[in-house]
This record gives structure tokens, sequence and C-alpha cells, in this order.
């Protein structure tokens, strides 16, 4: 059973107006955010991701983190993901530099910012 505490900090965490990183303050490992609910443990980024953006759309989905913290947990931060869409925004957003850029860089930058227009300012300029 989660503490009332992490709960309660979800909870603000969810409801939160910011647009900054909202870090899990508890049990972290791998540097993921982590409780245990009904016996079963969760991550709660992801956690987090289900309670505003609803289900993952595929099995093939993932949370991705703008942000790049993986303890993170501002809705704002996380949003639906395959992992190549989410290796691709790693590149993109200047965490993973790869030894040649991928060719899809600018198609791909596009649609990131489709895909969430508030973190559209988060793109570094290469130019």
């Amino acid at each position: 059973m989660p503490t009332p505490k992490s709960i309660a900090f979800l909870e603000a965490a969810i409801a939160a107006d910011t647009d900054a990183c909202i870090p899990w303050p508890f049990y972290v490992k791998k540097g993921y955010g982590r409780f245990t609910m009904g016996g079963k443990n969760c991550v709660a980024h992801v956690f987090a991701c289900r309670a505003v953006h609803g289900p993952a759309p595929t099995l093939e989905h993932q949370v991705a983190h703008l942000c790049g913290l993986k303890c993170c947990v501002n809705p704002r931060h996380l949003l639906w993901s395959t992992q190549s869409e989410n290796i691709m925004d790693e590149f993109i957003l200047g965490r993973k530099r790869p030894s040649r850029m991928p060719t899809r860089r600018r198609k791909t930058e596009v649609k990131i910012a489709l895909r969430l227009p508030a973190h559209a300012g988060m793109l570094p300029d290469y130019d």
C-alpha cells in the first residue's frame, strides 16, 4: 500500500500549475520514482502520465520525459511515446549526441512540437 505521503505528493504533482520539474522525493531505483500499491510495484511517472493523459495508446507506447529527469512526475513533462520516438527525442532535445545527427532531425523536431506544442520552446537551436 502506498504511504499517504506518496499519494498526497502524486495528487499535488498532478494538480500543480508549474512548468518546473517535480522530482519524486521517495524511493528511487535506477533514476525512476517507485512505490507499491495493492502489492504491485508502480513507477511514479507512469502513474502520473496515466492519471492525466489516460492509458497508453498501444502496448508499444511508454512514458517519455521531455525534461530528461527520470524521477520527474510533472505531467506537463510526460507524454506517451514509442521507444523509437523516445530515443529520437533524446537526440533532438540534446540529451544524446550521435556521431552523426539523424538525417530526419528537422522533420522530427516538427513532430515533437506538434505532439506537445507547450514544449516546442524546449528544442535546442542547432543552427
